[in-house]
């Protein structure tokens, strides 16, 4: 089954994705640009949701439930941004008209740098410390209409992982590369990358290089359970003694 689109009309509505209700409800995927959405809210629920919405997007409210993560490959406006999951988006591509609260904002570009701008919004709705950013700190540019915000400082933050795909087909596998995030930026001193696998049911093989790459080869296929055909590979920052450092997450 294959979404080619998604027009809301201009609707009041909610476009949920995920649901809190039942544990196995989360949604993973990638959603086609949402059209006429500028009276709708896009929310996100269930801890494992990772979405991602493709083209830009016009919403009243964006709302992000604890641990959420939902991810713009176009430009985005919203009057409201809220809830406490995560948010990823181009620097420069985000337009926001009236608040933001609390929500965790990273940034998708592979290069950052001080001075790149991160989002505008109409002026006097939006502070400097109102998004929790990930891997960087903003500064506030004033002005008669639409306010800029630009990073101030870059830190290391944790990891991200890149791969050319995250489908592989039985008896293929594919390498995956674990960086310092925000790019730019290095782990601290004497430490390393390792890596895991959740909720593998044995269809998938890891082999952690031990240089910051994985590689993932699917050695089987349920055609029964089709969620057993899914894992989740994570890149944890681990000290000097092997240790998983907690500050850096995962």
């Amino acid at each position: 089954l294959t979404i080619k689109s998604i027009d809301l009309d201009s609707y009041n509505t909610n476009l949920q994705i995920g649901d809190d209700d039942e544990d196995d409800k989360a949604f993973t995927g990638t959603l086609p640009a949402i059209q006429n959405a500028s009276n709708a809210t896009i929310k996100t629920e269930n801890e494992d949701t990772k979405a991602t919405i493709s083209g830009d997007v016009n919403a009243d409210t964006v709302d992000l439930d604890s641990d959420t993560s939902l991810t713009f490959g176009g430009k985005v406006q919203a009057a409201t941004i809220e809830g406490d999951g995560t948010i990823t988006v181009g620097a420069g591509k985000l337009y926001v008209t009236d608040s933001v609260s609390s929500t965790k904002l990273k940034l998708s570009d592979p290069t950052l740098a001080v001075g790149t701008t991160v989002f505008t919004s109409k002026t006097d709705t939006v502070a400097a410390d109102d998004f929790e950013c990930y891997g960087f700190t903003l500064t506030k540019s004033e002005g008669n209409t639409v306010d800029t915000f630009k990073i101030a400082s870059l830190n290391f933050a944790g990891l991200q992982i890149t791969g050319s795909t995250n489908e592989i087909l039985p008896g293929q596998s594919v390498t995956y590369t674990a960086s310092a995030y925000a790019p730019g930026t290095s782990m601290p001193e004497g430490y390393a990358i390792e890596f895991d696998m959740d909720d593998n049911s044995g269809v998938f093989e890891l082999k952690d290089n031990g240089n910051g790459t994985a590689d993932v080869k699917c050695v089987d296929y349920d055609d029964t359970f089709a969620e057993e055909n899914r894992a989740t590979l994570k890149a944890y920052v681990v000290d000097e003694s092997g240790d998983e450092d907690d500050d850096y997450g995962e």
